[in-house]
């Protein structure tokens, strides 16, 4: 579903948005509960990648590690301490409480969503109890 998303915003940006995904067949059939993914690479292009005009590059990794899924969106964005853009509405950090209120309900303290600012970009990473689908 995440190639599916990128690809949609592929359509609006063209060659300025580039993506790897990188999963190994564990993570590939995790159960991921609906719609935590997708806020955090519409972060990164909306807030990282589409003020750029170079556009850049969004990386998804996911491994299975000691029975806990590990997913992480990282771009070579403006990075966290971008300055507002005129005109557009600076995140206000909805989507991410949005995350970490959900992981909270579902999982308790057994999951968690941790966001770092990186030399280029920005680096999202959810960490939460593996599933897989039966």
């Amino acid at each position: 579903m995440a190639r599916s998303y990128l690809d949609l915003f592929r359509i609006r940006m063209g060659e300025r948005l580039r993506y790897s995904i990188d999963a190994d067949a564990a993570a590939r059939a995790a159960i991921l509960p609906p719609l935590l993914l997708q806020p955090l690479i519409e972060n990164a292009i909306t807030h990282g990648l589409e003020p750029k005009v170079d556009g850049g590059t969004v990386h998804i990794h996911a491994r299975v590690r000691d029975g806990r899924l590990e997913v992480s969106v990282s771009d070579d964005g403006l990075g966290l301490d971008a300055p507002r853009r005129a005109g557009k509405p600076r995140g206000n950090g909805m989507a991410l409480e949005n995350i970490r209120a959900r992981l909270r309900t579902r999982y308790g303290a057994n999951a968690a969503l941790n966001l770092a600012a990186r030399a280029m970009g920005t680096h999202a990473a959810i960490h939460l109890p593996y599933t897989a689908t039966p």
